[in-house]
């Protein structure tokens, strides 16, 4: 599993890098509205195909096509072109993260290391089910969950995610990656003490403060502005900083 942004030009048509890598693609190009996910087909791919590319339009990027692959297996050699090409313009724009965005770099690193893992632990619950996983196991399964539903999809057709300023982008994955941080840390903490921290404890007791992580999408950059979300965020990740430190006590 790998994840990166790709530019690619106009003229290299869905249609065509769908057939080749086998992956159900999806524009983000910001000047047509009509996106291909209008097309049940490619629509009906996205939620069923793990080998996928979802939209996330990169305001960075201005112009063509851009994609967030999240996943690539039965690769053409075109598809393998494309992996290359992805990781030449992964690091094409490290230069302006590290000036404007510091941490998006780390952020989009461990996310990458979440989704790699629970492509591998997918294959254990598929033989043996969930409940025989260790506990920090479940954590990225979850979490990896919320990353692909909630971080990685996108609904063209409304207006809180039509677009994504970046500023939003890396608030959302900072919080998430924060969640992913604490509930491991907690698990390992408590881990040899008799009030052990397990994934159920942290759901039964967190279960607003999981669902806010996933309602973060719901803001919408044109109504509430910048600076409100960018407040919000901070305060959810205080939240959720000061919950596992109270759910450890």
């Amino acid at each position: 599993m790998t994840i990166g942004l790709l530019k690619l030009p106009v003229a290299t048509t869905l249609t065509a890098l769908t057939q080749a890598t086998g992956m159900a693609v999806c524009s983000s190009n910001t000047h047509n509205p009509h996106h291909v996910r209008k097309n049940a087909h490619a629509q009906g791919t996205l939620r069923r195909n793990s080998h996928a590319v979802l939209e996330a339009p990169n305001p960075i990027l201005s112009g063509g096509y851009s994609f967030f692959i999240k996943s690539v297996a039965h690769t053409s050699p075109l598809g393998r072109s494309l992996i290359a090409i992805k990781v030449k313009y992964m690091r094409a724009l490290d230069d302006y993260y590290e000036k404007n965005y510091p941490e998006f770099v780390a952020l989009r690193t461990k996310c990458k290391e979440i989704l790699q893992e629970e492509e591998d632990l997918s294959e254990i619950v598929a033989l043996v089910g969930k409940a025989s996983l260790a506990e920090s196991d479940k954590i990225t399964l979850e979490v990896a969950k919320i990353i692909k539903d909630d971080f990685l999809q996108q609904n063209g057709y409304t207006p809180y995610d039509r677009f994504c300023p970046f500023y939003k982008t890396v608030g959302m994955l900072k919080n998430m990656i924060a969640f992913y941080d604490f509930a491991k840390h907690s698990i390992e903490a408590t881990a040899q003490s008799d009030n052990k921290v397990t994934w159920n404890i942290i759901r039964d007791h967190m279960g607003d403060l999981i669902y806010q992580l996933s309602a973060m999408k719901f803001k919408d950059p044109e109504k509430d502005g910048e600076e409100k979300i960018k407040k919000d965020y901070d305060e959810l990740y205080e939240q959720l900083q000061t919950s596992f430190r109270n759910l450890e006590d």
